[in-house]
C-alpha cells in the first residue's frame, strides 16, 4: 500500500519540480522546487529504504529558502557559507542513515545541486538541478521506485531545456542590451 502512494506521491513531485524547471523567473523556480521538496521527501519516507534521499531533499529546500533571502536582502556573501554548512550537516545525517555506497547518491546530488545555486545564475541552478536529477534517477532505481525513476527521467528533459531556455534568455538580453547601447552611441 505504501509503494503505491509513493508512486502517486512522486508524480505530484515531479510535475511541480517540471514547472520549476521551466519556470524563468527564479522566484517561481524556487517556490515550485519546494513544494517538489515536500512531497519528493514524502515519497522517500512511503518508500521506507530512501531516508538519504528524504534528508538530502529536506536539506535542499531549507538551503533554498536561506539563499533565496540573503539574495533577497544583499547578503549574497553569506551564501557559500549556508551551502558548506549544509553539506557539512549531511556527514552526520548520511552517517546516520547509511545503507552502502548507495547512500552517497542523494548527497551528492545534493552537492552539485548547492553549488549551482550559490552560483547567482538561474542557468547555473539548473545546471545543478540537471546533474541532481541525474543521480536522483540512479538512486531511485536502485531503492525500488521505477516508476519514480521514470518520471525522474522526463525531469532531466525538462533540466535540460530549462538551460537552454535560459541560455537563449541571456543571449537575447545581452543582444537587446548591446543594440540600445550601441543606438545611444550614435545620439
Amino acid at each position: 500500500m505504501f509503494f503505491i502512494i509513493s508512486q502517486i506521491v512522486v508524480v505530484i513531485s515531479d510535475i511541480l519540480c517540471a514547472i520549476g524547471l521551466l519556470s524563468k523567473p527564479k522566484k517561481m523556480f524556487l517556490i515550485f522546487m519546494i513544494l517538489s521538496s515536500i512531497t519528493y521527501a514524502a515519497h522517500f519516507l512511503f518508500l521506507g529504504d530512501g531516508y538519504s534521499g528524504a534528508i538530502s531533499v529536506i536539506v535542499s529546500m531549507f538551503v533554498s529558502i536561506a539563499i533565496y533571502y540573503l539574495e533577497k536582502y544583499n547578503k549574497d556573501k553569506y551564501k557559500k557559507w549556508v551551502v558548506i554548512g549544509s553539506l557539512i550537516l549531511m556527514i552526520p545525517l548520511t552517517a546516520l542513515v547509511w545503507n552502502g555506497v548507495l547512500t552517497l547518491l542523494p548527497v551528492l546530488g545534493l552537492a552539485c545541486f548547492l553549488t549551482g545555486i550559490t552560483l547567482n545564475n538561474v542557468t547555473f541552478s539548473k545546471v545543478g538541478s540537471f546533474i541532481n536529477n541525474s543521480l536522483s534517477v540512479t538512486y531511485l532505481f536502485l531503492v525500488g521506485s521505477t516508476f519514480g525513476a521514470w518520471l525522474g527521467v522526463g525531469l532531466v528533459i525538462c533540466a535540460f531545456a530549462g538551460i537552454f531556455i535560459s541560455i537563449y534568455e541571456q543571449k537575447k538580453n545581452k543582444a537587446i542590451n548591446g543594440s540600445v547601447n550601441e543606438f545611444e552611441k550614435r545620439i
